[in-house]
């Protein structure tokens, strides 16, 4: 697969310097999420930190193997968001980010990549694109939850789970602190979205 001169390569390297900066955003996102102690959006928050380091592999891959041993430099031309804030502000950030990648740029790369004849990375950015989706709507309703105070409040009884001692019970709200090993609400699981 020789990418050399193609806008597909281009592509690549901004999806990789994307997705390693979107990796990063997000570590420091979780932080703050834990400082104001919502232990487990920072655990969530983590897991898709995870996702986006797995997708800049991918895009990694595809560089270092195309010619020889890779690119000594890319250069090319984009954007990146430099925004922090409360978890209100980080989670809105966040859930443009995934939005743009997953219902603008990566279908046009993906496009790009399919008319250069690079079926194989087209289909990565189609499918990718979809994760990023799936993130958009995680960002999305963990702010609107958080924003109108039902991350830990529902209007049926569930399962809530401490993350921490594993104790568990059935209510349609948490306790200020788990009952066993005292740890604060921010330390239950949500079912985000429900």
């Amino acid at each position: 697969m020789n990418l050399e001169g193609t806008e597909t390569l281009k592509n690549l390297a901004r999806a990789f310097a994307g997705e390693s900066q979107a990796r990063n955003r997000y570590d420091f996102y979780a932080n703050q999420l834990r400082r104001e102690g919502q232990e487990y959006l920072y655990r969530v928050i983590s897991e898709i930190s995870h996702n986006e380091h797995a997708h800049a592999k991918i895009f990694w891959n595809y560089l270092v193997q195309s010619g020889q041993n890779g690119f000594p430099n890319i250069d090319f031309d984009a954007g990146y968001p430099y925004v922090a804030g409360d978890s209100i502000v980080n989670l809105t950030n966040a859930a443009h980010g995934e939005e743009q990648e997953a219902t603008n740029i990566y279908p046009k790369f993906a496009e790009i990549a399919r008319g250069e004849n690079f079926p194989q990375i087209a289909t990565s950015f189609e499918q990718i694109s979809k994760i990023e989706a799936s993130h958009n709507q995680m960002f999305t309703q963990m702010k609107v939850e958080l924003q109108n105070g039902s991350l830990y409040k529902k209007a049926n009884p569930i399962t809530w789970k401490c993350e921490n001692c594993g104790y568990e019970f059935s209510g349609s709200e948490v306790p200020p602190q788990c009952p066993v090993c005292q740890h604060p609400t921010g330390f239950f699981n949500t079912p985000i979205g429900k």
